[in-house]
């Protein structure tokens, strides 16, 4: 069965069990499609998969009346926000037992209302900017699509390689290293001056 046939059957299927409503968030969308795509196809997992449910997802969105651009738009952020769930979702799974916790990173913001503690990581996570013109400072969130987080008992944190031997980093003399692979200069970060460069 070619891919057109494919995304055909899998629409049908999705329109005639009526499990996308209006109100469902995209990235839920996505989810449906690809339990649905996994039930129907799963000789298909390692071949075309990820282009089955991409263009199942569009077609359904054209269907409804959105424009194909936008429907695509749409695919790229509904896919990634997925993505980043079933990764959370793997390192909870996986991490849980030794203390380690993958959140979303706008959740932190929610817990830290009721936390001291995490108002503190907050703050420390929140990157210092000024504005172009007028040079005032703001302060700005990042992207932080997930974050790790384990327990740190007094300034100590305790971390466990592969063969279970213990590091402990004492958390109050890390600066934050970030490996950006672009000379673009980003609100936040500092770059090697245009006379140092080589």
């Amino acid at each position: 069965m070619n891919l057109s046939a494919k995304v055909k059957k899998l629409v049908n299927l999705i329109e005639s069990g009526g499990a996308i409503t209006k109100d469902l968030k995209p990235v839920t969308v996505v989810g449906k499609i690809t339990t649905s795509a996994q039930q129907l196809f799963p000789e298909d997992k390692d071949k075309d998969f990820l282009q089955i449910v991409q263009e199942t997802y569009i077609k359904l969105l054209t269907k409804k009346g959105i424009e194909s651009i936008k429907a695509r738009q749409s695919w790229v952020v509904a896919s990634g926000g997925d993505f980043e769930g079933y990764i959370r979702n793997h390192i909870n799974q996986v991490l849980n037992p030794e203390g380690i916790v993958a959140i979303k990173g706008d959740r932190l913001k929610q817990l830290g209302k009721n936390s001291k503690k995490i108002q503190v990581l907050i703050r420390f996570l929140t990157l210092p900017a000024k504005r172009r013109c007028t040079q005032t400072s703001v302060d700005v969130w990042p992207d932080n699509d997930i974050l790790v987080l384990t327990k740190v008992e007094d300034g100590v944190l305790h971390l466990k390689d592969d063969n279970h031997k213990m590091c402990f980093v004492a958390i109050d003399k890390i600066v934050v290293v970030w490996d950006a692979r672009d000379e673009e200069h980003r609100a936040g970060f500092v770059s090697t001056p245009l006379n140092n460069r080589q």
